[in-house]
């Protein structure tokens, strides 16, 4: 029951547990004799060392950080084509066809982006926020972390972003 098992983590607790912030072991379940029991001391199952962790966590940081950069960069050649192609296409044949040739790259913008999700890498559609959330608590996402989903995200990003919706 609840009460049983909040009363075991206070036990384990209680017997010299170290600190909250700085555990030293993963929290499990174990089955044993047909009863659960709780235990705080199970240790960790990766032999990973901590300088490797810290370097794989900085490399992240900056693969992440370029891959942003070359998005900025590429979304900024291709809105300033779009807004040439209008200005251009408005001061040679007037406000109107001006307006429609700029919704009509938007439209081919975003219908790029569009297939490119649909077909390709329909996880990449939406925020991605809640698959992660899920993967973090335990639960598998099937193909969240394959190679072509990272560029059907960057790709679809990219070209939403300068067709302009607020993404990103």
């Amino acid at each position: 029951s609840r009460a049983h098992l909040i009363a075991a983590v206070h036990a384990q607790h209680n017997r010299g547990h170290r600190s909250a912030h700085l555990p030293q072991a993963v929290p499990a379940i174990q089955h044993r004799d047909s009863s659960t029991r709780v235990s705080l001391t199970q240790p960790r199952t990766h032999g990973i060392p901590a300088l490797t962790l810290w370097a794989i966590t900085v490399l992240i940081a900056i693969l992440v950080a370029l891959t942003n950069i070359g998005m900025v960069l590429i979304d900024l050649q291709i809105v300033g084509w779009k807004y040439k192609t209008m200005q251009n296409t408005l001061t040679e044949n007037g406000i109107l066809l001006g307006a429609l040739v700029f919704i009509a790259i938007c439209v081919v913008l975003a219908f790029m982006a569009a297939c490119v999700v649909s077909y390709i890498a329909p996880i990449c559609a939406g925020s991605g926020i809640p698959e992660a959330k899920g993967y973090m608590n335990g639960n598998y996402v099937q193909g969240m972390f394959e190679p072509p989903n990272y560029f059907v995200r960057a790709f679809g990003i990219v070209m939403s972003t300068a067709a302009g919706f607020p993404v990103g």
